[in-house]
């Protein structure tokens, strides 16, 4: 850290937000080590509801798929989350949407 640097690492010293930040971090306590790694969770479940008109995908995750499935069924039990409207079916030999393709 050079001398023309606060504590935080941004910008010169004295800076009102810098002196501001060097606060703020002086209360957290110190951190021992590398943070401990978060690993993928054992049970996951992802849906898309409507929530207030809004489209929102919801990742429930846990250690057990159970309890994860009974946190969905509470999800989607609750008033203000509604489903996605039904999309329309493909009609019959019909692919996906291809791209023109331009000159």
């Amino acid at each position: 850290m050079s001398p023309a640097t606060s504590r935080n690492g941004h910008g010169p010293t004295g800076q009102q937000a810098d002196v501001d930040l060097d606060l703020l971090y002086s209360y957290w306590p110190a951190q021992d080590g590398a943070p401990t790694p978060l690993y993928e969770a054992p049970a996951s479940a992802n849906v898309r509801v409507l929530i207030g008109g809004h489209e929102v995908q919801w990742t429930l995750r846990g250690h057990d798929e159970g309890a994860v499935f009974a946190r969905l069924q509470t999800l989607l039990a609750r008033k203000e989350v509604t489903p996605l409207p039904a999309r329309p079916a493909p009609r019959q030999g019909q692919g996906p949407p291809r791209r023109s393709q331009g000159a």
